[in-house]
């Protein structure tokens, strides 16, 4: 036995609130976006093809300074992209609704 251990009892209502605020630091903390977006990491934020954001929405995002092109390659400012695609999922929800 451990000569200075301590024994520390809590209930379960005083740690769940414990427990989920350290999941959810360690959720978001995965979640990161990132700096730089690469073209293969926009798709997949987006779900979409390249050929559809090249077809669809790629220059307007390059006219507001989120998309750069590096050579041969587009990348894509994190959190600005992160920002576009939100606005973009919400006006269609409203586009949506408001067809119905």
């Amino acid at each position: 036995m451990l000569g200075n251990a301590i024994e520390i009892t809590i209930s379960e209502e005083q740690l769940k609130p414990l427990v989920d605020a350290e999941v959810k630091r360690i959720i978001e903390g995965r979640e990161e976006v990132g700096t730089i977006w690469n073209m293969e990491r926009l798709c997949k934020e987006w779900s979409r093809s390249d050929e559809w954001i090249k077809n669809n929405e790629l220059y307007e995002m390059k006219d507001k300074g989120i998309a750069i092109k590096d050579g041969n390659r587009w990348t894509f400012d994190a959190k600005a992209a992160k920002e576009y695609i939100s606005c973009w999922f919400r006006k269609r929800a409203l586009q949506q609704k408001a067809q119905k």
